[in-house]
């Protein structure tokens, strides 16, 4: 079966979008290569998307279809989280081979780490969470994994009263139609994708940091957030404006910021299969000095009340993007690595924010509570999760990327930006 990349189209020529998370694993039994390996393809088996590739077909649309031997792997290593991250940003996922996840394992005396890679078109965070509880489940020696079928976003999922404005759609077919009569328009393909990450990777670098809330300072911060009357997320936002997490989370802004939040759009149809199922909304903020930490994170609350409870902001993106001529939007994704040029492509690129220099101030993706057990028992092992660190995409309109999970009584926040 085949399924439209459509909502989902930005994600497919960006050379930023993957998903990294790491997690140390406790066991009654430190597992073989053998097991690792069996476990992993296990996992892989178990969700319908790992086993696709992408393909374009030459009217410039593009699919998924099944693959027969994906293209995932899992393997040893001596480096860290950081050097995994810098080794791995310039090779591009070979997508249309099926390969939509790198994992790793680090096993040093007294911790056991590993690092998973997905690209975003494998799905959002939440899919990742999916696929590393489908892996520990089969490494603890449990093989009856459930198939989980592939559900992607489309805009006819869409709610009916969620439909763009007017002036949005007569934007859009402008730009359409500009496209249409361009010259330089064309199908692009995956040697396209191949010259985008060489030339952006060879003078692109990232860096990121993490701070983590645990023990009796995540019982405080929790009691901080009731007695503010806001929720987690508004209060971090609130603390990362004003620059109250520390140095490496950022300096305070002085003007007013552009923040962009990645929602959750699985309350469409619940599931927990993988597959990009995630949409955006965004806000303005300026952080009032003279306010209270609380009352700045009740304002925040405030405004992303109104985009979420309101279906033309909660899925706005989705319409919106999905809307243009799918190779405009990989016009654009190639413009802002400076393989392509064209003067639609690169009006809308600037309409867009695909600017390393004038674009969104900050994004951040707050998963919540990890929606996966932290202790899986079976026949040949026990396993507990424990330290869960999520970095989301390097995405090409925000300056500042900041991630944020809690795993049992730890929280971690993570800050993913280009290196200057």
């Amino acid at each position: 079966m085949r399924y439209k990349i459509e909502t989902e189209r930005a994600d497919l020529f960006d050379v930023g979008m993957v998903i990294t998370m790491s997690v140390d694993a406790v066991f009654s039994e430190v597992p073989s290569d053998e097991k690792i390996q069996k476990a992993f393809a296990l996992a892989i088996r178990s969700h319908e998307v790992l086993n696709t590739k992408v393909v374009i077909d030459p009217d410039g649309k593009a699919f998924y279809e099944p693959c027969e031997k994906p293209g995932s792997t899992i393997s040893p290593t001596t480096k860290n989280l950081e050097h995994c991250i810098s080794e791995n940003e310039g090779r591009r996922f070979h997508i249309d081979e099926g390969e939509y996840i790198r994992a790793y394992y680090l096993f040093t005396p007294g911790k056991n780490t590993f690092i998973f890679q997905m690209h975003h078109l494998g799905g959002d965070g939440k899919s990742l969470l999916y696929f590393i509880e489908s892996f520990f489940f089969a490494l603890s020696g449990n093989e009856d994994l459930d198939k989980i079928p592939f559900k992607n976003t489309t805009t006819e999922d869409l709610p009916k009263n969620s439909k763009m404005p007017f002036f949005y759609k007569i934007l859009i077919r402008r730009y359409n139609k500009m496209w249409e009569k361009d010259p330089d328009r064309r199908v692009f393909t995956f040697d396209d994708m191949q010259k985008a990450y060489e030339k952006f990777w060879n003078i692109n670098r990232t860096a990121f940091s993490e701070e983590t809330i645990e023990g009796e300072e995540f019982d405080a911060l929790l009691q901080e957030a009731h007695e503010s009357r806001a929720s987690i997320t508004a209060l971090l936002t609130a603390k990362i404006v004003g620059g109250h997490l520390g140095r490496d989370m950022g300096e305070a802004f002085k003007e007013k910021a552009n923040i962009g939040y990645a929602v959750d759009a699985r309350e469409l149809f619940p599931n927990r299969g993988m597959g990009n199922q995630a949409t955006g909304i965004s806000i303005d903020y300026l952080y009032k000095e003279d306010d209270s930490i609380a009352e700045n994170a009740r304002n925040i609350l405030r405004l992303l009340k109104k985009k979420l409870d309101h279906p033309k902001y909660r899925y706005f993106i989705l319409h919106f993007m999905a809307a243009f001529d799918p190779t405009l939007v990989d016009a654009v994704c190639l413009e802002y690595t400076g393989v392509f040029h064209s003067k639609t492509s690169e009006k809308l690129r600037s309409l867009l924010g695909y600017d390393q220099e004038k674009t969104r101030d900050m994004s951040i993706t707050n998963l919540t509570r990890a929606d996966i057990k932290d202790h899986y028992e079976g026949p040949e092992n026990t396993v507990d999760l424990k330290d869960l660190t999520f970095l989301p995409p390097i995405v090409s309109y925000a300056k500042n990327v900041f991630g944020i999970v809690t795993l049992g009584k730890r929280l971690s926040i993570t800050r993913h930006t280009f290196k200057r």
